[in-house]
């Protein structure tokens, strides 16, 4: 007899950090002195994505960041 299981989102369970909401990491990179190691590792698992997007060519090899989020992973300050 086939039993059914009700499939449960878990979504509160991660492995590694907490996620951060990209609203978020917007309003701390107008502030990038103050950001956050959560935001920091976000911007750099965004990157990851970023390139692997950029490597597919075509109209998606012209995407990029933001100059305050490229600054921000350059360890540069962002004049405001």
């Amino acid at each position: 007899m086939l039993i059914l299981q009700d499939a449960k989102s878990d979504s509160g369970r991660r492995h590694g950090s907490r996620r951060v909401d990209l609203s978020q990491l917007r309003e701390q990179l107008a502030c990038p002195s103050a950001l956050g190691a959560d935001h920091r590792q976000r911007l750099l698992e965004l990157e990851q994505r970023l390139l692997r997007l950029q490597a597919l060519g075509g109209e998606y090899a012209r995407v990029e960041f933001s100059d305050s989020a490229s600054s921000v992973l350059r360890g540069q300050t962002v004049g405001v």
